[in-house]
């Protein structure tokens, strides 16, 4: 018993040392890492309070902790601007410099991926459309398609702007916060009466939150700048009023009711409309713009296609008679792109959120591009619509060093 119970002393004492020296390893490699990162100046703060790209450094230092093999990271620069972004790149080169360690990147921002990978895998809705070296996926034609699509469509009517100059909308030093994260910085611009203005970028750009601070969805954003429509400011208004003033909202996905017809549909986007001739105008105006949905207004929402349902998510919003229309993404079938110049040259002004710059340039007066919520190029759809500036905002040529050895697989998406 004494001699077991010897033994078991002995074991203990080993195991003790063993952990003891597990965990000066590991606070070693905690130091390691919180300094490769540049994060030991924050060590002792609260994660919360950190500057969003500096949270994002903090979640890759968690990963590493656990001494991974393969690292599959992400969207790591999602929400972030120029300068976070950068920084990103430069940490993700150290790592692979410093850590026997392969890693898998998803990334939608074409020039961080390029300037990091070693062979890329592009995807366009799940599709392996190319893959090879990262300069043959930046200029390869597929991949410049599926960023930046093609010129199929053309619009009809001229490309110049008539003689109607006034201001309609206007955004002056703008700024959206999520928590921590700023998501649009001082972004001014004006929407011209009875034009089309197109809204570029690559996901996370944020051209959604845009619409979303203008239509007034946000609580307490814009954080900072002004909006006025028709010359009153709107910024902080509830959005309803905003809606009763003349602003309509067709959201990405379109979000009509399933369960209801689809003159029922229509119906509900009538809700301002207090007079019952009114409304009754607005329903054969819209079904003037789409017959089909005329043709199927007994028919269940849910049972459309995709197409038809935009259409009906359109005519929706056109049911409250608005002079702007804020379109999120719609899908650009023949039929809606035509639409949308129809709608323009009766009177409604349109402001176009899309991903798909060559299709939605074809359809627009202007057009601006969002990068990392800051306002980067902006000009007349003519002169955007091949402007090798905007090709490069979308398929990157990387400001990162060129050479390979610690360039690392990327996907993407």
């Amino acid at each position: 018993h004494m001699k077991s119970g010897l033994w078991s002393g002995v074991a203990m004492l080993g195991s003790a040392s063993s952990a003891a020296r597990e965990e000066i390893e590991n606070r070693e490699r905690v130091e390691w890492i919180l300094e490769l990162l540049d994060l030991v100046r924050v060590r002792d703060r609260p994660v919360g309070e950190l500057p969003y790209g500096t949270q994002k450094r903090v979640e890759l230092a968690r990963a590493l902790a656990m001494e991974p093999k393969l690292l599959l990271v992400d969207e790591p620069s999602a929400g972030m601007n120029a300068d976070e972004r950068a920084e990103v790149g430069v940490r993700m080169r150290e790592l692979r410099g410093e850590l026997d360690m392969t890693i898998l990147l998803i990334e939608h921002h074409v020039q961080l991926a390029i300037g990091l990978a070693d062979r890329v895998l592009a995807l366009n809705f799940g599709k392996p459309i190319a893959c090879g070296a990262p300069e043959e996926i930046r200029q390869h034609p597929e991949v410049i398609k599926a960023y930046l699509g093609d010129a199929l469509f053309r619009s009809s009517r001229s490309s110049e702007m008539d003689n109607r100059s006034d201001v309609l909308l206007e955004l002056n030093g703008v700024e959206t916060w999520y928590g921590p994260l700023r998501a649009l910085s001082d972004v001014s611009f004006t929407v011209t009466d009875g034009s089309i203005k197109v809204i570029l970028g690559n996901n996370g750009a944020g051209k959604s939150t845009l619409l979303n601070t203008i239509l007034g969805v946000l609580e307490g954003q814009p954080k900072s700048g002004k909006i006025s429509f028709r010359g009153t400011r709107i910024d902080r208004m509830a959005t309803e009023r905003i809606v009763r003033a003349g602003i309509s909202y067709v959201p990405e996905g379109r979000r009509i009711f399933g369960e209801l017809t689809v003159r029922e549909n229509l119906k509900v986007g009538a809700y301002i409309q207090t007079n019952r001739f009114a409304a009754r105008q607005a329903l054969d105006r819209v079904y003037g713009f789409f017959p089909l949905l005329a043709e199927r207004q007994s028919q269940a929402a849910g049972t459309l296609s995709g197409g038809e349902q935009q259409m009906l998510a359109i005519g929706r919003a056109l049911m409250n008679g608005p002079r702007v229309l804020l379109l999120d993404e719609p899908i650009l079938v023949r039929q809606v792109f035509d639409i949308i110049s129809q709608i323009r040259d009766e009177g409604v002004t349109v402001l176009l959120v899309e991903q798909n710059a060559r299709m939605a340039l074809a359809v627009a007066d202007e057009g601006l591009v969002l990068d990392s919520g800051e306002l980067v190029a902006a000009g007349s759809a003519s002169d955007l619509v091949d402007n090798a500036e905007v090709e490069e905002l979308y398929m990157g040529a990387s400001s990162l060093p060129t050479d390979r050895e610690s360039r690392h697989e990327v996907d993407p998406e």
